[in-house]
């Protein structure tokens, strides 16, 4: 099988050599059965993410399948990505793993992607679950905005009704069929990427895979990050609901978002085994609810627009 592993790149030098190191891992156990490529796509970094990206390449004489590419203007993640769907089409790969360069990969995830795709031909498409990592700002990250992809130890594939755009596989042989593209914007973009795969292939859910996941070293270290990150996601709900795809808002609007999302990822947490994080609740709560309180803002704004 011809694989092509494409990372996003953006001001990533705290992550992205771990990333490149547990990816190289994972590559080493599909060699020789299976030719892999790796490409790179750096949007517009302004920090030691280049010149990191390229001391890497030079130091790993024994794989010689990496290539790097600066994008002449701004492409978000989702822009990023269309550049590796792209290069797999023309260049008639098998499979695509998209990969973020905060992302730390199981060693066996690249194998487990492989025996999906050979076992499950007509999938289009198949993602990893999260492994909580990193500092306590970090797990609460994950916690609030991953809590239904979380990793389980369990040997059964889950379903599951969207996209997380972090870490996951593409059938490209499926797609030849009916090529799918992200939309190059902020954030929202695994939304609507899944919200045409539904439409494309007539899925119902996206098959996550079990045993190996990845650790998420997101930029949410700190508590304003956190913050921010918080409002991000509340501005992406803000987005499907100005498109009709939410409309249960206009009855009691704090407690329809916050409170029902709090108990479902507290329940996906004790689902999960992640018992010893409960200490994290109060602090998932708060920015729940000051999510909701963005949203109630946002929404209410755009209706006396």
């Amino acid at each position: 099988m011809k694989i092509l592993v494409t990372v996003p790149c953006y001001n990533a030098e705290r992550t992205i050599l771990a990333c490149l190191s547990s990816l190289l891992a994972g590559i080493e156990n599909v060699k020789p059965e299976h030719d892999v490529r790796v490409l790179l796509v750096d949007d517009l970094s302004t920090d030691q993410t280049s010149r990191l990206i390229q001391e890497f390449i030079s130091s790993q004489p024994c794989f010689s399948g990496w290539s790097y590419v600066r994008v002449s203007e701004k492409a978000y993640s989702g822009g990023a990505r269309n550049y590796g769907i792209t290069k797999a089409l023309d260049d008639h790969f098998d499979m695509l793993i998209c990969c973020d360069s905060d992302c730390l990969i199981n060693p066996l995830l690249v194998k487990q992607y492989v025996s999906f795709f050979q076992t499950h031909p007509q999938d289009p498409v198949t993602a990893a679950a999260y492994i909580p990592a990193g500092n306590f700002w970090q797990i609460v990250d994950t916690l609030l905005n991953a809590s239904k992809f979380l990793y389980e130890n369990t040997n059964a594939v889950r379903y599951h009704s969207n996209l997380s755009s972090a870490n996951f596989a593409i059938n490209i042989r499926r797609f030849r069929e009916k090529p799918i593209f992200f939309q190059k914007i902020f954030d929202g973009d695994d939304w609507l990427f899944f919200n045409e795969l539904k439409e494309t292939f007539g899925m119902t859910g996206l098959a996550f895979l079990p045993y190996a996941g990845f650790k998420h070293l997101s930029s949410t270290n700190s508590f304003a990050r956190c913050v921010q990150s918080s409002k991000r996601y509340a501005n992406a709900y803000c987005h499907k609901f100005s498109c009709g795809q939410i409309s249960r808002f206009d009855k009691y609007p704090h407690l329809h978002y916050s409170l029902p999302r709090f108990w479902l990822i507290l329940a996906r947490m004790f689902q999960a085994g992640y018992f010893h994080y409960v200490y994290c609740l109060p602090v998932l709560l708060w920015l729940d609810l000051l999510r909701s309180r963005h949203v109630v803002k946002k929404i209410r704004e755009s209706r006396h627009d």
